[in-house]
């Protein structure tokens, strides 16, 4: 069975709770989603001004 980007821990207790963990092959996305994020900070403007009309959500 192949190993997910995040493994999720289950803690039976009251309440329950969940703990999340980063796996390696999840730290190895880290890299690409740092890539997007500052492609999106490189092109804002093009999406402010398309999108100006709308609410965001914050």
């Amino acid at each position: 069975m192949p190993v997910p980007p995040l493994l999720r821990i289950f803690r039976p207790e009251l309440p329950p709770r969940s703990e999340y963990r980063i796996t390696e092959l999840g730290a190895s996305l880290l890299p690409i989603i740092d890539s997007m994020l500052r492609w999106g900070e490189e092109h804002i403007a093009l999406f402010e001004k398309k999108y100006a009309c709308q609410k965001t959500v914050k």
